[in-house]
């Protein structure tokens, strides 16, 4: 087991419960619209991850924010980094592929659901 991986976690955790009571969330519902909500609960989960995203986002439009905040998770540099130095590809070299992947999905994801 990863000790330091868990008490990160652990520490993510009551750090998003705190924004949440703060009701820091919802600088994040930009405009009230789902284009809004996809766009900051994508950004959200770039930089809390998107589990903590959606628990700080809860009770807007669920299937739109689980997908926004997944999909956005493919960009976080800290799923990227550790799979993709055991294989020698570089950060460029992932965002090259998975930045328009991420994007398209993104806009893919808004045209169903919007």
């Amino acid at each position: 087991m990863d000790f330091e991986l868990l008490v990160l976690f652990a520490g993510l955790f009551v750090v998003t419960e705190g924004a949440r009571r703060l009701g820091l969330g919802e600088a994040f519902l930009w405009t009230g619209t789902p284009l809004g909500l996809l766009l900051g609960s994508a950004l959200l989960s770039l930089l809390v991850s998107n589990v903590p995203a959606a628990l700080l986002l809860a009770g807007h439009e669920a299937l739109l924010l689980a997908g926004s905040t997944t999909l956005a998770g493919n960009l976080l540099l800290a799923s990227v980094a550790e799979g993709a130095r055991r294989v020698g590809v570089t950060l460029l070299e992932h965002l090259r592929f998975g930045l328009p992947l991420t994007l398209v999905t993104l806009a893919a994801l808004y045209l169903r659901l919007a």
